[in-house]
């Protein structure tokens, strides 16, 4: 009797550990989805117009190789707002960064949106307009798809021209029985303002 109750309690410990390890991976992979939808609906509407606002998208290399913590700055199209009481703007200039600050609230990737449109008197808040969307998130990096070659460094102040396609990579950490450690994810999309010609070369 005792042998049988130990191998059962056995097999349902075994259960409870799986059950218990594919909720953990569910929600990691679940934060995954919902950080690269967030970044592929902001970056997609990356904006940039020769007679109203010139293109403006800068990304920048921060960490290390081992440790990216890049930064991305840009001008993008809010998402579409009718349904709102109080709709916003049209146009924001949104940061995205890895929040280490300790004064903050917020940590992981955040998103920081300042209204362009602000008149400049207006006093902000450093925090003001700043949401955490991937607490998970140590490390981001972003790729920049010229038509030719990728690049890890964009400045379309620079260059006037915002980039055919951009690379997002999150690294979220997980902890699992005491042992840290990350899990990557990316993904690929175009930016519809930059589609210059129908003939753009696919990204590799």
């Amino acid at each position: 009797f005792s042998l049988v109750i130990g191998a059962a309690y056995a097999l349902f410990d075994s259960a409870r550990s799986m059950t218990d390890r594919s909720e953990f991976e569910a929600a990691i992979h679940q934060e995954a989805r919902t950080v690269l939808e967030i970044l592929k609906g902001d970056l997609q509407g990356a904006y940039g117009s020769d007679t109203l606002y010139k293109p403006s998208l800068v990304g920048n290399q921060a960490g290390g190789e081992d440790t990216p913590r890049y930064t991305l700055k840009l001008t993008s199209v809010n998402n579409p707002t009718t349904r709102v009481t109080t709709p916003e703007i049209d146009l924001t200039t949104t940061n995205y960064y890895i929040d280490e600050e300790p004064s903050t609230e917020q940590v992981g990737l955040v998103r920081k949106k300042d209204k362009m449109l602000m008149p400049a008197s207006t006093a902000v808040r450093s925090d003001e307009g700043l949401e955490e969307i991937g607490p998970n998130v140590s490390y981001v990096k972003f790729r920049y798809w010229d038509g030719a070659s990728w690049s890890e460094t964009w400045d379309s102040t620079r260059t006037n021209k915002l980039p055919w396609a951009i690379e997002a990579t999150i690294y979220i950490k997980k902890a699992w029985k005491g042992d840290d450690f990350y899990e990557k994810f990316s993904t690929k999309f175009w930016l519809p303002m930059a589609a210059e010609t129908p003939e753009m070369k696919q990204p590799q």
